[in-house]
Parts: C-alpha cells; structure tokens; sequence
C-alpha cells in the first residue's frame, strides 16, 4: 500500500529490505543493506524492539538519513531502547499523547495510577474498542448480532474522538505525524 500511494505521489522506493525478527538478526548487516542503495529516506515496518536496533545501526552509519516508522513501532520501548537514534524519526498513529480532550486525560491518570505508566497506542485502543462493543451489547436489540449492533449505532465515544465504523466494521481515526523529541512522543504541527 505504502509503495503504490508513494509513487503516486511522484517517489520512488529505491529497495526493500525484508527480514524476520525470529531471532539471529544481524542489524548491522540490515543497516549496511537498508543504506546500500543511498536512499532519501527510510521507512521502517517493525515492532518497537527491532526499529530501535536498526535505528542504533543505522545512526552510526549515517546520522542524518531521515527515518519513519510505522504505528505498531509507537511503543514507549521504541524510546526506551533506542534512545538517543529514535530522535527525530517520524511515526504516523492514531494516538495523540499531547490531547486535552477531558476523557483523555481521565483515562490517562486511571491508567497511570493503575500500571504504573502512560498509556501506548494500544491501552487507549483497547479501552475504546472494549467501551464500544459493551455499549453496543447493551443496547442490542433482541436477535441482532455484535456486529449488527455495532454497524448500526456506528458511532462510539473515544477518550480522544468519536470511534466511527463504516459499513464494513472498520473504524477510522485521525492520523497524527509524530516524532521524538527529547525522549518523549511529540506531534509535529
């Protein structure tokens, strides 16, 4: 997807680099691969733990090759681990760390005062798709499926904006650019 909306949008991906994290990774070696081709940039599709080695990698070799990543890698332990070579990289996600929405901050402090720590993209999802679906359980009309119950109320409150599902159940958000700044998420404006 990521490729056909680029080059429709005049880029050109250079190379791609495929790897499997289920053990033996050498990021050095991916680092020197991911570089080889001089790219503008590089985009990185992997979890937290593994976009911060290669990040670590890859800043070594080139300090200032301009990097992004996914949602899924917009975990704390993308900071966590790779510190000082996650600054700067830029992550698209639904998740706005920086709201004022009143749910937001509510939920915000019960999670911190319940685990110990802020919410990722996942607590807050978790906590808007699990307040959706026991809404729609309890106002589900006599033989009507979960599902049907969810597509037709449609709209949910979110702890940061309404959850909206469309016809075939999938739910859009409003995407934030993000980056690292400071060893914290931060929004780009």
């Amino acid at each position: 997807d990521y490729r056909a909306a680029f080059a429709a949008g005049g880029g050109e991906v250079v190379d791609r680099v495929d790897f499997s994290s289920s053990g033996g990774v050498l990021f050095a070696d991916l680092a020197r691969r991911l570089l080889a081709s001089k790219p503008d940039g590089i985009l990185l599709l992997a979890n937290a733990v593994d976009v911060a080695m290669l990040c670590q990698h890859l800043r070594k070799l080139n300090a200032s090759i301009p990097l992004a990543t996914s949602e899924w890698a917009a975990t704390e332990q993308l900071i966590e681990v790779g510190g000082r070579s996650v600054e700067g990289i830029v992550i698209a996600q639904f998740l706005d760390r920086q709201s004022t929405q009143p749910a937001f901050l509510s939920f915000r402090q019960n999670y911190l005062d319940r685990f110990g720590k802020l919410p990722g993209f996942a607590g807050v999802t978790a906590f808007d798709a699990t307040n959706a679906v026991l809404e729609a359980i309890e106002n589900q009309a006599p033989g009507q499926s979960l599902k049907q119950a969810l597509l037709t109320r449609q709209t949910f409150p979110g702890t940061q904006a309404p959850v909206v599902f469309d016809a075939f159940g999938d739910a859009s958000h409003e995407t934030f650019l993000t980056t690292v700044k400071d060893g914290s998420f931060v929004r780009l404006q």
